[in-house]
């Protein structure tokens, strides 16, 4: 699993991964007991 600041660079976006869950073009994961999104990760972003 990646926290959201593992995933953007992976993913190469610039603009902030809350900006996807807002617009609608990512969904987003429920949090962890501390209160992060955990997003599963894609094989390149092991």
């Amino acid at each position: 699993m990646l926290t959201i600041s593992q995933l953007a660079p992976c993913a190469g976006v610039t603009v902030p991964v809350r900006h996807y869950h807002q617009t609608g073009l990512l969904a987003e994961p429920e949090r962890d007991h501390s209160g992060y999104r955990s997003y599963d990760a894609a094989p390149s972003c092991g």
